[in-house]
């Protein structure tokens, strides 16, 4: 039976898929559980704008987690 340390690193494939959340509001959400701020809850951007910003905040924590 393997032992498991604190300082053990595990690897995480990370994946991440746009949800809509509640009235207009969509969220990056990734496999490993990471989620992102709520965009376009408040209607005052626009329909793409959320889209766009949510994939963006998907895009930047896949980034942010292949440098570790």
């Amino acid at each position: 039976m393997a032992s498991c340390t604190r300082n053990t690193l595990i690897a995480v494939d990370h994946h991440t898929t746009i949800h809509e959340v509640g009235e207009g509001g969509v969220q990056a959400v990734c496999s490993c559980g990471w989620r992102g701020p709520v965009f376009g809850a408040d209607k005052t951007a626009g329909t793409m704008d959320p889209l766009q910003r949510a994939a963006d905040a998907g895009d930047l924590h896949e980034w942010e987690m292949s440098l570790r």
